[in-house]
Order: C-alpha cells, then sequence, then structure tokens
C-alpha cells in the first residue's frame, strides 16, 4: 500500500507525456531509462536546448557596483546558478596574511585582465 501510494505521489508531479511512458514500465530503473531517453528527444527537437550548446564566455564589468558582492551566472538547461565573487576589497585582508595567495591571486588578474 505505501509502495503504490509513493509512486502515484512521485507520478503525480510529472507531466502527461513522461507519466504516459512510466506507466508501463516494471521497475525504477526501466522508468529512468524510459524518461531518460524522452528528455533526450524533447532536447534534439526543441529549439531552446539547440542554442543553449553553444557556450559564450562571459567577461564580468569592470564597473563597481553599489552591491557588495557581484554575481557571475552559469546557464545549465535554463537554469540559473550564481556564483558568489568576492570584491578584492573583501579579500585585501586575506592577501596580507598569505602571500603566496596574495602573488597567485596577482596572476590570476593579469591572465584575467589578458583574456577580457
Amino acid at each position: 500500500e505505501e509502495e503504490k501510494e509513493a509512486i502515484h505521489m512521485i507520478l503525480t508531479g510529472i507531466g502527461d507525456e513522461i507519466y504516459s511512458t512510466v506507466d508501463a514500465c516494471q521497475t525504477a530503473q526501466e522508468m529512468w531509462e524510459a524518461i531518460e531517453r524522452l528528455q533526450q528527444a524533447q532536447e534534439n527537437q526543441d529549439p531552446y536546448y539547440q542554442t543553449s550548446k553553444s557556450h559564450k564566455s562571459y567577461a564580468p564589468s569592470s564597473k563597481h557596483s553599489i552591491l557588495t558582492r557581484s554575481h557571475t551566472t552559469t546557464r545549465y538547461k535554463g537554469k540559473e546558478i550564481a556564483k558568489p565573487i568576492t570584491p578584492p576589497s573583501e579579500s585585501a585582508f586575506e592577501e596580507d596574511s598569505d602571500p603566496e595567495q596574495a602573488k597567485r591571486d596577482k596572476d590570476m588578474q593579469k591572465n584575467l585582465a589578458l583574456i577580457a
């Protein structure tokens, strides 16, 4: 009974296309394989996924923001993942305590300047 209830709860959150595919499966392994095949087929047909496969690099602006932290975003299948960047003003105290880290940071900044 609990297994049926759990399966029902899982399947009610899935779209109709996936539900009809999964409904014919006997095991969870078969379900996931069927879902993966369906998702791959959708990605191959959907123009959104066709354009999102090309990666565009992001170079942060050199202008200072009013905010104390800035973020870069990476798109992955339509979802944004924010990665906080610590501004130099916030990391300055760390550089004083570790000269090797300060050198690595300066080298990285030089490399980023060359790229931008």
